[in-house]
């Protein structure tokens, strides 16, 4: 009987892990094609032809990468950094709950944020010295921009919405918020200019 629980478990973990990959993928890469499309629509926008022009090509190979990234965020970082947040901070009292999404802003979306520009850039072809300089240059304004977006959501997240649905809310989310990361990841020209909009 113990056996058969056991590999039940075993089994949903494995569904879950592979739901969660697959979105993952879905999202981060149709977020980098959304970013994509964004790039084209800038670099075009003073074009007096800009009625003749036909679609933006998309970068595929970079759209796969970013597919890729998804895959470890969302099938094991996110899963298993939450896990660890809910056996942490227990309850629903508004110091747990700032508690929580100040700790999850500062370490998941700091980790997941600075691997997914680095990630990116290096497999774009960067040199390891532009990476990582780009990455210093990106980072505190992402880091605020990740506090702005994601404190307010954690924090009706972690009250308010079943535990059920917030798989849902967040894959809304992250796929507005890995838009905005692959808008930062691929502007290795200038610091990403969709900042000065928050």
């Amino acid at each position: 009987m113990f056996n058969g629980f056991k590999s039940k478990i075993i089994q949903a973990a494995k569904t879950e892990t592979l739901r969660n990959s697959v979105v993952g993928f879905t999202l981060f890469g149709g977020s980098d094609v959304l970013a994509q499309k964004i790039e084209g629509q800038k670099r075009g926008c003073n074009s007096s032809r800009r009625l003749d022009r036909k679609f933006i090509d998309v970068d595929e190979k970079r759209a796969f990468i970013s597919g890729t990234l998804g895959i470890v965020a969302a099938g094991y970082i996110y899963p298993c950094a939450y896990k660890q947040l809910d056996k942490i901070f227990i309850g629903k009292e508004l110091v747990t709950l700032v508690k929580k999404s100040i700790v999850e802003i500062c370490t998941v979306g700091v980790l997941v944020n600075s691997l997914s520009i680095a990630a990116r850039g290096l497999l774009s072809g960067h040199s390891t010295q532009e990476v990582g300089k780009h990455v210093r240059d990106e980072m505190p304004q992402v880091f605020l921009n990740d506090a702005r977006v994601w404190f307010p959501y954690n924090m009706v997240a972690f009250s308010i919405l079943p535990v059920h649905i917030r798989p849902i809310t967040t894959a809304i989310m992250e796929s507005c918020w890995q838009t905005y990361i692959s808008l930062c990841s691929n502007n290795y020209d200038e610091i990403c200019q969709i900042e000065q909009t928050f």
